[in-house]
């Protein structure tokens, strides 16, 4: 059997950003926002399909206009509920780090030989 180039490179493969940028080229920056933007879009629209179709995927793109229902249930973001939440969340995100007393200490070493701060 041929050696391959990728094969001939020990502890290289498609799987670790190998020869040519890896199975999934620019994965450092459209893996993450790939997540980012599209888990809560999978998220809403899976309670969407329970909540408002009983389940049925095939029932949220049935019928004259697919996809208009679940654009009018999609929740608002300047809602008063869903400000005072993410508001009370800062708070006491901002009450727990910053007000509670602590102590510094310091992470693992990077591999560029740094230790970040935690409190």
């Amino acid at each position: 059997m041929a050696k391959t180039k990728s094969a001939e490179v020990e502890g290289k493969g498609w799987f670790n950003n190998s020869i040519g940028g890896g199975f999934f080229p620019c994965r450092e920056t459209l893996g993450p926002i790939s997540l980012m933007v599209l888990t809560p879009l999978f998220s809403i629209f899976i309670v969407y399909v329970i909540r408002e179709k009983g389940g049925s995927i095939t029932a949220a793109f049935s019928g004259d206009r697919p996809g208009a229902a679940f654009l009018e249930w999609w929740p608002n973001p300047l809602d008063p509920e869903a400000i005072a939440i993410l508001a009370t969340f800062m708070g006491m995100a901002l009450f727990l780090t910053r007000i509670l007393p602590h102590e510094m200490f310091y992470g693992a070493v990077t591999p560029a030989g740094a230790r970040p701060p935690y409190q």
